[in-house]
């Protein structure tokens, strides 16, 4: 579609500055269809295929799809994300929940390899 519905966190979304720039570098008009910083809303307007959104490549929702660089989109700069914490200065249980955020997209890694 042209203009291309866009769907965003508010204006503290770490992906809008880049999605924007790429965007334009490919010279594609965009449509801003929501821009809260909420999840849920965004995920209903990608749920009616009403916008596109950008996301972590391994935290997209299993019920939606990447959109495929065949359709004409740019592709977004990569993304990280990255936990720091110094050793034995964090509390066990802190620990264990970063152990389990690093399964849990070393799970999808895999998964989506």
């Amino acid at each position: 579609q042209s203009p291309l519905p866009v769907a965003f966190g508010d204006h503290r979304c770490a992906f809008r500055g880049t999605t924007l720039k790429r965007l334009a570098e490919a010279g594609l008009d965009w449509q801003l269809t929501c821009h809260l910083g909420s999840y849920d809303p965004i995920i209903a307007i990608l749920e009616a295929d009403l916008a596109v959104a950008p996301f972590l490549s391994h935290s997209v929702p299993d019920n939606l799809e990447i959109v495929p660089e065949s359709k004409g989109l740019p592709q977004l700069a990569p993304f990280y994300l990255n936990m720091n914490a110094k050793k034995g200065q964090v509390a066990p249980a802190v620990e264990e929940l970063m152990q389990h955020i690093r399964n849990g997209f070393a799970g999808r890694l895999k998964t989506a390899a």
